[in-house]
C-alpha cells in the first residue's frame, strides 16, 4: 500500500524536478569537494603546496652551497698566494743581520762606482711585531752621477735597504764640469723575526726530515750592542 502511495506521488512529479533536484545535490557535494579546506582535494593541494615550498627551500639551500664553496675555493687560492707572497717576502727579509758584514758591502759597493764613504756608524735598532730595522749613518763625499750609481745598487741588494733620510750639499764651485757633493745618508736595513707559526713550521719540518727540533729566526744580537764606527783605509 505504502509503495503504491509513494510510486503515485513519483509519477504525479515532473522529472525535470527531480533532475533538478539530483544536480544540485551533485553540485553541492562537488562544491564542497573543491571549496571546504578539509576535502580530500584541499588536503592533497595544501600537502603539494608543502613539498613545493620544502623543495624550493632545499634548492635554495643546495645553491647557497654551491655558492659557498666556489667562495670557498677563491678564498684558498688568495690564502696561498698570500701564503707564497709571505714566504718571498721573507726570503727577502733575513733572519739575522751581520752588521760589520753589512757594512763592508757598502763599503765595496761604494768603491765599485767611485763613491768615497768616509764612514759609517751603526744606529739605533728597532723591532716591529714581524720585523726589525737597523740604522746606518753613512757619510759620503762623491759627484751626483757616483752617488746615483750608488743608490741604484742599494737597491737591488739581497736584503731589504731604505734610504730613510739623507742630507748634501755642494763642495765645490758650480761651474765645474762635475760638482762635487757631501753628505750623509740614513740607511734602514730590515730583518724577518721569527714567530710561532715559523716555530712549529720549523719542528714540523724537522719531524719529518728526522732531525731534532730547531728554534725559528737566528740568534740576534743584544740589545744596544753595536760595533763602533767604521773608516775606510787612510780615512781617518
Amino acid at each position: 500500500m505504502e509503495l503504491n502511495r509513494i510510486k503515485d506521488i513519483i509519477e504525479k512529479v515532473p522529472f525535470l524536478f527531480l533532475l533538478v533536484l539530483y544536480l544540485g545535490y551533485l553540485g553541492m557535494g562537488y562544491h564542497g569537494f573543491l571549496n571546504d579546506p578539509a576535502s580530500e582535494l584541499n588536503l592533497k593541494k595544501a600537502e603539494l603546496k608543502a613539498s613545493q615550498e620544502d623543495l624550493a627551500k632545499l634548492s635554495r639551500k643546495v645553491e647557497e652551497t654551491r655558492e659557498f664553496i666556489r667562495s670557498l675555493n677563491v678564498k684558498r687560492e688568495e690564502m696561498r698566494r698570500l701564503a707564497q707572497q709571505l714566504e718571498d717576502t721573507k726570503a727577502v727579509l733575513t733572519e739575522t743581520l751581520d752588521v760589520p758584514a753589512f757594512m763592508k758591502l757598502v763599503l765595496t759597493e761604494a768603491q765599485r762606482v767611485g763613491l768615497n764613504v768616509q764612514s759609517i756608524r751603526p744606529g739605533e735598532a728597532s723591532r716591529g711585531e714581524h720585523y726589525a730595522q737597523q740604522i746606518f749613518d753613512v757619510n759620503f763625499h762623491g759627484v751626483y752621477i757616483q752617488l746615483i750609481g750608488f743608490l741604484d745598487r742599494l737597491a737591488n741588494l739581497q736584503k731589504i735597504v731604505r734610504v730613510d733620510d739623507f742630507m748634501m750639499k755642494p763642495i765645490s764651485a758650480s761651474t765645474a764640469k762635475y760638482v762635487e757633493l757631501e753628505g750623509v745618508l740614513q740607511l734602514k736595513v730590515f730583518r724577518y723575526i721569527g714567530t710561532k707559526a715559523d716555530e712549529i713550521a720549523h719542528k714540523d719540518n724537522a719531524a719529518l726530515s728526522g732531525a731534532a727540533p730547531g728554534i725559528a729566526g737566528g740568534a740576534a744580537a743584544p740589545a744596544g750592542a753595536s760595533p763602533a764606527a767604521t773608516s775606510p783605509a787612510g780615512v781617518p
